[in-house]
Formats: C-alpha cells, sequence, structure tokens
C-alpha cells in the first residue's frame, strides 16, 4: 500500500474515532454527575449509559489504527526511532486498559471499586500516546505545525476530564481536533512524500 493510501486510511480512522469520541463523552456527560472525594461516601458514582461500552470500544480501535497508520507514513519520511516505539507501546497499552475496562463493565459492573484500576492507565497511556504522536507528526512535518501542536495540546487536556462530572468535557476538544487531522491527512492535496516518488536511475 503506498502511502498516500495509508495516509487516507489514517484519515477516515481519525474523522470516525474522533466523531465517536465525541459522541461517546456527550453521552456519559448526559448522565447524573456522580461523587467527588469524600461525597462518594453518601452519593452514588456516575454510571454507565447504554451502548457506551461497545462505542468506547469502537474509538479505541478506530483510533488505534488511526495511531498506526500515521507511524508508519511518519517512518516514510524520517526514521522514527524510539519515539515510535514508545508511541505504539503507549497506544497498545491504552487499547489494552480501555477493552479490558469495557469487557467489565459490560459483564460485571461499570461501578466496581477497582475500576479505576483500568481506567486510570487507560487515560494516562492513551495521552501520553497522543502527544507522541503529536511530536511525531511535528517531526515529520506530515500537517501543519499548528495541527501537530493541538494535537499535543487537546491531549493534555485529557488529564482534566474526570468521568464523574462535566469536566469530562475537555475530551470534547481532542475529539474535534481528531476530526480536523483526519481530514488533513485526507485532503493533504500537494504533498507527496519522498517514497512515492519515483526514483532516478
Amino acid at each position: 500500500m503506498n502511502t498516500a493510501s495509508i495516509s487516507r486510511l489514517s484519515g477516515w480512522c481519525c474523522v470516525a474515532g474522533g466523531t465517536t469520541l465525541i459522541a461517546l463523552t456527550r453521552r456519559h456527560a448526559s448522565l447524573p454527575e456522580g461523587c467527588v472525594g469524600d461525597g462518594c461516601l453518601t452519593h452514588p458514582m456516575r454510571g454507565t449509559a447504554t451502548g457506551e461500552a461497545p462505542l468506547g470500544v469502537v474509538t479505541a480501535v478506530l483510533l488505534g489504527i488511526a495511531a498506526v497508520a500515521v507511524l508508519v507514513v511518519a517512518s516514510r519520511t524520517r526514521p522514527l526511532g524510539k519515539l515510535g516505539g514508545a508511541a505504539l507501546a503507549c497506544a497498545a497499552g491504552a487499547s489494552a486498559f480501555w477493552a479490558a475496562s469495557a469487557v467489565v463493565t459490560t459483564t460485571i459492573d461499570g461501578d466496581v471499586p477497582w475500576m479505576p484500576l483500568l481506567v486510570l492507565p487507560a487515560v494516562a497511556l492513551f495521552v501520553a500516546a497522543a502527544v507522541l504522536l503529536g511530536v511525531v507528526l511535528l517531526r515529520a512535518k506530515l500537517v501543519p505545525t499548528w495541527l501537530a501542536v493541538a494535537v499535543v495540546a487537546t491531549a493534555s487536556l485529557l488529564l482534566l476530564a474526570y468521568e464523574q462530572t462535566a469536566l469530562v468535557l475537555f475530551a470534547v476538544p481532542f475529539g474535534a481536533v481528531c476530526v480536523v487531522l483526519g481530514l488533513d491527512l485526507i485532503f493533504q492535496k500537494g504533498r507527496v512524500l519522498a517514497s512515492d516518488q519515483p526514483q532516478r536511475a
């Protein structure tokens, strides 16, 4: 598969994944607010809405494919070295923890006391992967500088997205940037990577 095709695949996955992330976040935010700190002793935690678990899995898969495809495209412009390996490892770890939390939510209960042991690592690894991918995009010059910076900035906001309150909506900007990033990767006319250019004799 040539570089342009892989770039478009990544783009479409970014658009779809960003859209499902926004839908998932807004769906979760529509539930009654949960508890914060000591308030959890008297106030129930926010649960999960119907369909959240499968939507979360779809989001993780789409963004995971997008991340891998971006790394492949970037690697054709310059060696990624340890940066690419770290991004891939973080993305894989985030997907694993995210999938495990979805399985627990679906088969057992989303309010089990040890759920944070799955959710918190998933969020931390996801943020790390997104920030590293933003740096990869910046170094490889695959997208405009402002867009790569936006990926890093909005990914960092995810650390503030507390799912028990309206702070969960901090995930929406990242979803929106994913959509914009995807559109740029799909329609980036005029950017021909060296790996796609015919080799001279």
